[in-house]
């Protein structure tokens, strides 16, 4: 699998990549589960062995999504929204190359469209993809590892309103005491997220940083910060209790003494176009 990513991402698209996908998706949305039946229908007539997340309703080998990684599969496709597609990047394991079929409203993170999936899917069959790498942020709260993020992790008071106070490390090279309404600590797929609301720069996809940015600082001079993704941050000397820690805007975690913020393992997204992100005009084939 690891040279076929390999081989993708240099530019060999090999005819034979898709042997086996799994299907995911979000099961309340009618766009979705149709958009993912027409997929299903297209890899059954290729031959290609089709693996379905159990809380999905569509036909296929069910199986849990979290253990898809443990089967020979190529790609899986992840039929929904960004929320849908982040919950799928956190759920895997494994590195196998994710891609995002829009069904929903905004689709900011997602390459392939549900209204046009036939299209898409033939491209892929035909090996005309890409495969890109994307970074995520790896938690620890207490000392407890916390799911991985892919948009962000934010640090924020647990009554909405409330200032929180906190001393801010970076590796051995930064530590300054702060005051703000919470502070984000961002990957460059996050970069366009909550962290630009909060007055952070837009950071292409494939560089090797993070961004720190805090909400609303006391201090003026709190400005966002970009950092080698090879820096470890640290948040402590809080009040107990006085805050929360948000991974990917979707769960929700206490801290009591210390969050600690590195860099984890990527994901590998596959698509037909090359693409910085969604700010950069496409280049296809």
């Amino acid at each position: 699998m690891a040279e076929k990513i390999k081989a993708a991402a240099e530019g060999s698209f090999p005819q034979a990549f898709l042997k086996a996908v799994g299907i995911t998706g979000r099961a309340s949305n009618k766009v979705a589960v149709e958009a993912a039946n027409k997929a299903i229908a297209m890899f059954k007539k290729k031959g290609i062995d089709i693996f379905v997340d159990e809380n999905f309703p569509v036909e296929g080998k069910k199986i849990k999504l979290a253990k898809m990684g443990g089967e020979k599969i190529d790609a899986v496709f992840s039929f929904g929204g960004d929320g849908t597609f982040l919950r799928v990047a956190r759920a895997l394991q494994e590195e196998i190359p994710i891609a995002g079929v829009n069904c929903g409203r905004l689709g900011f993170l997602l390459e392939f469209q549900g209204n046009e999936i036939e299209k898409d899917i033939e491209l892929v069959i035909e090996g005309k993809y890409h495969t890109q790498k994307r970074s995520r942020l790896i938690v620890e709260a207490d000392g407890k590892k916390l799911p991985f993020a892919l948009n962000e992790v934010a640090i924020v008071p647990k009554l909405s309103g409330r200032l929180i106070k906190y001393e801010l490390h970076i590796d051995d090279w930064f530590h300054k005491k702060e005051g703000s309404d919470g502070i984000i600590i961002s990957t460059p797929t996050g970069s366009t997220g909550h962290s630009l609301s909060a007055g952070g720069p837009i950071v292409v996809a494939e560089a090797e940083v993070f961004v720190v940015t805090p909400i609303n600082p006391i201090d003026w001079s709190d400005r966002p910060i970009v950092i080698n993704d090879k820096n470890v941050v640290r948040i402590d000397d809080f009040k107990k209790g006085s805050l929360e820690v948000i991974v990917d805007g979707q769960e929700r975690f206490d801290a009591e003494e210390k969050i600690e913020i590195r860099k984890g393992s990527p994901i590998t997204i596959l698509r037909t176009k090359r693409a910085l992100n969604k700010l950069v005009k496409v280049r296809e084939f």
